[in-house]
């Protein structure tokens, strides 16, 4: 008797593999994420394959009815762990193989995880320092396989106008300066994304190239649509004139994700204020991830919410996996930072003071961080704690304030 198995899953790639892989052992029913309701009744499947971020209210609908499910991922990280227990099988990973399959109809809770010594579950889970205890803000993801990058920075905020952008701005280029490593800033604010008018850029293409693109997708081809700045880093703008966030859906957004960490050193991703599909998508993906802020009651209540929503969504464990950033400080707010931690429950990783010769800079199309020495400094200071290998080469800080003296 041949099983019925129902692979509910976005990238038409991904199902054609399992496809491929099971057919000869199984009949294999491949459909997107939105027609699993309806076939799961039409076709009564033994099993269910699941995307790694299925809605939890379809989850939860093929619990109730008994079907098995099991979670499948091209790789494993730590916010699939955390989601991985509400499966009958915790997670498999591609490719899958008859025998995998075969172990999950046969009732076995097996986890066959691919994980180097260096990386096992425990210390993916709970990060430990030297001395066992728990380290704050630690990476929500480990970046494996064949990347090359050493963090994904994921920027984002609750509301608009925080110098969000800015930030994403200053810390690709300052991690490009200090390690002298290649580094990727990828736009993802849609639709409202400046980082290329920010940068006096006029790219030609935009990330909705990648849209026809095979899912692994050659160095060549992504570094043709991306636009090289002349600080160093490379540029992947957001689509312009595009007025619906529905362009980016979660697949491009993984895309995107999964392909620019295998050819840069460090990726940072810039977001949008809000919870769209693409933007949850490149939370689930950071290795770090960021929120910036302002200094104000208002915004800090707004903070907390947008936090509590990540957590309620499964994309962090507790408000302290974000790192915060207060951004333009100006010392006069009359708010104790201490109390700003603690209300927030967050990590600080810093605050960055303003003045209108950031602001300058900004408007000339210049990199703050390289016309404004104290700024450079702030932020270098912010890139040595989120990123610990980075190690400072020739005296930037020095460099800088030489660069300004002339």
């Amino acid at each position: 008797m041949m099983y019925r198995i129902l692979v509910g899953h976005p990238h038409p790639g991904v199902r054609q593999k399992v496809v491929d892989t099971l057919q000869d052992r199984f009949l294999i029913i491949p459909v997107n994420l939105n027609e699993v309701y309806s076939q799961t009744e039409s076709v009564a499947p033994r099993l269910v394959l699941l995307d790694a971020y299925a809605d939890d209210s379809l989850l939860e609908h093929l619990l109730a009815t008994g079907v098995q499910t099991a979670l499948i991922a091209e790789e494993a990280n730590l916010n699939l762990m955390r989601k991985a227990g509400l499966y009958d099988v915790a997670l498999l990973t591609l490719p899958l193989t008859p025998g995998c399959i075969d172990a999950v109809l046969a009732g076995e809770k097996t986890c066959p995880i691919p994980l180097s010594a260096e990386n096992p579950i425990d210390d993916a889970l709970q990060p430990k320092g030297k001395d066992g205890t728990e380290i704050p803000g630690e990476s929500l993801r480990s970046l494996t396989g064949t990347t090359l990058a050493k963090e994904l920075i994921v920027v984002g905020s609750p509301k608009g106008g925080s110098g969000k952008t800015v930030i994403a701005v200053n810390l690709a280029a300052t991690i490009h300066q200090l390690t002298g490593q290649s580094v990727a800033l990828a736009d993802l604010d849609v639709p409202w994304g400046d980082v290329p008018a920010q940068l006096q850029l006029t790219p030609e293409r935009n990330l909705l190239a990648f849209r026809s693109s095979p899912e692994v997708i050659r160095e060549s081809v992504v570094k043709e649509v991306m636009q090289r700045h002349s600080s160093g880093i490379y540029v992947l703008a957001s689509p312009p004139g595009v007025f619906d966030e529905s362009f980016i859906d979660p697949s491009l957004a993984r895309k995107i994700l999964t392909n620019l960490p295998r050819f840069f050193d460090y990726v940072v991703v810039d977001t949008g204020a809000n919870l769209h599909v693409h933007t949850l998508e490149a939370f689930r993906y950071a290795t770090k991830l960021i929120c910036v802020t302002n200094y104000d009651t208002a915004t800090l209540h707004d903070t907390t919410r947008w936090l509590n929503q990540l957590k309620a969504r499964n994309i962090i464990h507790e408000p302290k996996d974000v790192w915060q950033i207060f951004n333009r400080v100006t010392g006069k707010e009359g708010i104790d930072l201490n109390e700003a931690q603690a209300f927030l429950g967050a990590s600080i990783v810093n605050t960055v003071r303003w003045s209108m010769k950031i602001q300058r800079a900004i408007n000339q199309g210049k990199i703050p961080s390289q016309a404004d020495a104290d700024f450079g400094e702030e932020i270098a200071r912010i890139v040595h704690r989120l990123c610990p290998q980075a190690r400072q080469s020739g005296g930037l800080i020095d460099r800088l304030r030489n660069l300004v003296a002339r």
